[in-house]
């Protein structure tokens, strides 16, 4: 998702070019690198907390990383080229939904401050074929489910408007990226065009 920023003759990211930073919650707020499960452990009259990594729960997240690059794959795969191009933005939200309690974390000079939250935010990086790839992942309360499609829906109603405002400056990436495209016949050639 890419803009000409024909001022200085180069891309920009979609993002940069909605001013995303002021109203996206994927750009506010802390944004955590680390997780961990807690358990109980009885150790004589009182229940001891222990934090754990359980593989089941780094499971869940790559899992979501790996349906994300499934539906973006799918996505640019299975584009045809038109007469004339039409808009076409998708964004992925990977989300993972707790039953339990969330809480956040904070480590101090002497101990941990936990936290309850209803919504937190979690990079996940990784390394793949020498390129480092970041993943967002909203990790809610169940009962936080509803809220958290409200905020999805505003993002996305206003990211809606901003591109009819800015529809020539969209419509004239389209038809640059489409001409550069076309001409190749390599789908991985054709998605890095595609691409910022």
């Amino acid at each position: 998702m890419k803009i000409r920023d024909t001022g200085r003759n180069s891309w920009q990211s979609l993002a940069k070019f909605l001013g995303m930073e002021d109203y996206h919650h994927y750009c506010q707020g802390r944004v955590a690198t680390q997780y961990c499960s807690f358990s109980g452990k009885k150790s004589g009259s009182q229940k001891e907390w222990f934090a754990t990594h359980e593989g089941s729960h780094f499971d869940t997240l790559k899992k979501l990383c790996d349906a994300t690059d499934y539906f973006v794959d799918r996505h640019f795969k299975s584009w045809k080229f038109g007469e004339k191009e039409s808009v076409n933005v998708e964004f992925y939200y990977p989300l993972l939904i707790v039953q339990g309690e969330l809480l956040d974390a904070r480590a101090g000079k002497r101990s941990v401050t936990l936290k309850r939250a209803r919504h937190l935010q979690f990079r996940r990086s990784v390394v793949v074929g020498g390129k480092e790839e970041n993943y967002q992942i909203d990790v809610i309360e169940e009962r936080y489910l509803s809220k958290y499609l409200e905020i999805v829906d505003r993002e996305l109603a206003k990211t809606a408007r901003l591109l009819r405002r800015r529809r020539k400056a969209v419509r004239d990436a389209i038809d640059h990226i489409v001409r550069r495209a076309r001409r190749l016949r390599s789908p991985e050639r054709i998605r890095k065009v595609m691409e910022f």
